[in-house]
């Protein structure tokens, strides 16, 4: 059986206060790409770049979904989901490791889910609405991991 773009729908409707994603992302082609593409499929994006910037905005801010990668300027996006400011949402790790333990860290970590990059986004927004959806009320809150490629970086 074959799918074709035509027989996956892209948008599935989601309650307006649970549109806003967080993008933590530090190379600036990849945030702005996806901030776009998500925006034009209905949601509100902030994005951050750091570990730092993201802890302070999350300790403000609830999002339905926090895209985050693991190698940011100034650390290790692993360390945001351990200090439990993630601690309501469900993660999906996209990640360029596919090292079986580098997908059992990232689930021992509190990931539901793990995808290898790169990406296409469409089956990043499909991911999305299918979790928000899959949330009882429709209110279950996400998140999605990000590794970047430069993953000896930060090992």
């Amino acid at each position: 059986m074959t799918i074709t773009q035509s027989s996956v729908p892209e948008h599935v409707p989601v309650p307006a206060k649970d549109r806003r994603i967080l993008i933590v992302e530090d190379d600036a082609a990849t945030r702005q790409l996806l901030s776009r593409y998500l925006a034009s499929n209905g949601y509100s994006v902030m994005e951050a770049a750091s570990v730092a910037s993201t802890l302070a905005i999350l300790s403000a801010t609830r999002f339905a979904v926090v895209i985050l990668d693991l190698n940011l300027e100034d650390g290790d996006g692993l360390e945001i989901l351990k200090s439990g400011k993630c601690a309501s949402n469900a993660t999906i790790v996209i990640s360029a490791r596919s090292e079986s333990t580098d997908r059992i860290n990232g689930l021992e970590l509190g990931a539901d889910d793990y995808l290898p990059k790169p990406i296409d986004p469409r089956e990043l927004l499909l991911r999305i609405n299918r979790s928000l959806e899959r949330r009882p009320g429709g209110q279950r809150p996400t998140s999605i991991v990000i590794e970047s490629e430069r993953s000896e970086e930060h090992t």
